[in-house]
């Protein structure tokens, strides 16, 4: 008899697992491409503060800061309008349902993906 996750923990832990390797690829894939993204931004403003300071360019910098402070907010509050529109949509497909259908398998997956991200993120 073959001894794999599935027939020893059933189902729900096979989900928890698998859902956790997909969490950590993508906190691990997340957390170099922002990596990348910072590099590049930074490289992009030291270039753009060093044409400033030699008087080649002339920068308004209080505008750069309000720019980027209005982006940033708009930014977060589309993510937390999305992540509410989800919330939302899993808890109508949850009520609709019924218990007997779902049983674990979203609270494994969910632990799962958040553990991996987690562990992703941090060995990024």
């Amino acid at each position: 008899m073959p001894m794999d996750i599935v027939s020893v923990f059933g189902p729900p832990a096979a989900v928890f697992f698998g859902a956790g390797g997909v969490g950590f690829l993508i906190g691990y894939s997340l957390k170099k491409v922002a990596k990348w993204i910072a590099i590049v931004l930074g490289l992009f403003f030291m270039g753009l503060a060093y044409m400033d300071y030699n008087g080649w360019v002339k920068m308004n910098w209080q505008a750069v800061s309000n720019s980027t402070n209005a982006a940033t907010t708009n930014g977060m509050h589309q993510v937390i309008t999305i992540v509410n529109h989800t919330a939302i949509q899993v808890q109508n497909h949850i009520a609709s349902s019924g218990v007997n259908e779902i049983g674990l398998f979203p609270i494994a997956g969910a632990t799962g993906l958040m553990g991996g991200l987690i562990y992703g993120l941090q060995k990024g």
